[in-house]
């Protein structure tokens, strides 16, 4: 417990655990060759909108 002026504030309680990755998840994930190439002019100029 945390208090303030010996009355209590907060509480303090255990995070619980995050459950875990299943592997094998994404084994049907296909990244292009091209993934990390620069993307067309008009396409950048759309995301400047």
């Amino acid at each position: 417990m945390i208090g303030r002026a010996h009355r209590p504030v907060v509480r303090l309680v255990p995070v619980d655990a995050t459950p875990g990755r299943t592997f094998g998840t994404m084994r049907n994930l296909v990244v292009p060759d091209d993934f990390d190439a620069p993307l067309p002019a008009d396409e950048l100029a759309a995301w400047d909108q």
